[in-house]
C-alpha cells in the first residue's frame, strides 16, 4: 500500500505593508495556480485531505486549485500551521486520518521547503536543489499503509513542479 503527499508553497504574493496573514495572492500568483490544477489533474494528482495554512495567501492557493479541477477536498486549517516549521508540518501529515491515501499540505517557506527535505530519500535530494519558489509543489510517495508510519528520508519523488518566470 502507498500514500501519496503533496507539498505545496503557497503561490507568488507580493510583498506589501500591513498584516503579512492577509497578503492575498498576485496575478502571477493566481495564474500559476489555475496551471497547476490542469497539470495535477492530467496527471492524476488527487489529494482527498488538505492541511492548509489560514493565512490569506495559502488559502487563496488552495481556492484557486479547487475551483479548477481538484474539488472534493476535506480540508484543516489550524492556526500553527501558518509559518509553522518542518517539525510542525510533519505532525500534521503524520496526523491525517488513514482514510485518505493522498493528501496535501499547502504552508510557507522555509516549513515547506524543509519538509520536503526531511521526507524525502537522500538518494533524491537533487530533485529539490533549486530551491522553493512560491507554487512549488513536490509529490511524494511512502510505501506505508498509515500516516503515522511516515518517517523522515523514506519519501520517494514523484515530481518537482515549479512555476516559471
Amino acid at each position: 500500500m502507498t500514500l501519496n503527499l503533496f507539498i505545496l508553497r503557497h503561490a507568488q504574493s507580493p510583498m506589501i505593508r500591513g498584516d503579512d496573514f492577509d497578503r492575498p495572492l498576485s496575478d502571477k500568483g493566481l495564474a500559476d495556480m489555475k496551471l497547476l490544477a490542469d497539470i495535477m489533474t492530467k496527471r492524476g494528482f488527487a489529494p482527498s485531505y488538505c492541511h492548509c495554512s489560514p493565512a490569506n495567501r495559502t488559502r487563496q492557493t488552495l481556492r484557486m486549485l479547487t475551483q479548477n479541477g481538484l474539488d472534493g477536498l476535506k480540508i484543516d486549517s489550524p492556526e500553527n500551521l501558518y509559518n509553522g516549521p518542518a517539525g510542525t508540518l510533519y505532525q500534521a501529515i503524520k496526523s491525517t486520518d488513514n482514510s485518505h491515501k493522498s493528501a496535501m499540505i499547502v504552508a510557507h517557506n522555509p516549513g515547506v521547503y524543509d519538509l520536503a527535505v526531511f521526507l524525502t530519500k537522500p538518494d533524491q535530494y537533487g530533485a529539490l536543489c533549486t530551491g522553493y519558489k512560491p507554487g512549488t509543489l513536490t509529490a511524494l510517495q511512502f510505501d506505508c499503509e498509515n500516516w503515522a508510519d511516515v518517517m523522515p528520508n523514506s519519501g520517494a519523488v514523484q515530481d518537482v513542479i515549479i512555476p516559471t518566470d
